[in-house]
């Protein structure tokens, strides 16, 4: 063992301080010897005691095109030809939340992916389980919560 535990070192100086007749012995009207009282617990200032609030779930915002009913693509990669588009890149799974301003009737629409198209270069199309009510193709800003 290298040394003693460093609370025995304390314990130790606190005793050898109470027994010296050069240093004060009770704290007037407590009754309480001093040598004690450096003995008090230590107060940590972050003991792990208060409840935060859970933090809101990230998301990432994206230009994607709302099409024939329940379909979302990326405008710019619409079938995957290049397997760069964030549908590929962005990490979402099936399950995972989206959201958008409807163009139908200009609501908040939000849902979760039931599905995901592939080609050769990769994932190119989200299928939602919710149909948005857009037929024909409408460029919008997704929200993904992944």
């Amino acid at each position: 063992m290298p040394g003693s535990h460093f609370s025995s070192k304390r314990l130790r100086k606190a005793l050898q301080t109470k027994s010296d007749p050069r240093m004060a012995g009770t704290v007037p009207r407590v009754g309480t010897p001093l040598a004690t009282m450096r003995l008090l617990p230590r107060v940590e200032k972050h003991c792990g005691c208060d409840v935060r609030e859970p933090k809101p779930p990230a998301f990432i915002v994206k230009a994607g095109r709302v099409q024939n009913n329940s379909q979302v693509i990326d405008p710019l990669d619409g079938f995957g030809n290049t397997g760069t588009g964030w549908v590929q890149t962005s990490g979402i799974a099936v399950g995972d939340t989206v959201s958008f301003i409807n163009p139908v009737n200009n609501q908040l629409f939000t849902t979760t992916v039931q599905s995901i198209n592939s080609s050769a270069n990769g994932k190119y199309m989200l299928i939602l389980a919710d149909p948005h009510g857009q037929v024909g193709g409408v460029n919008v800003d997704i929200n993904l919560y992944i």
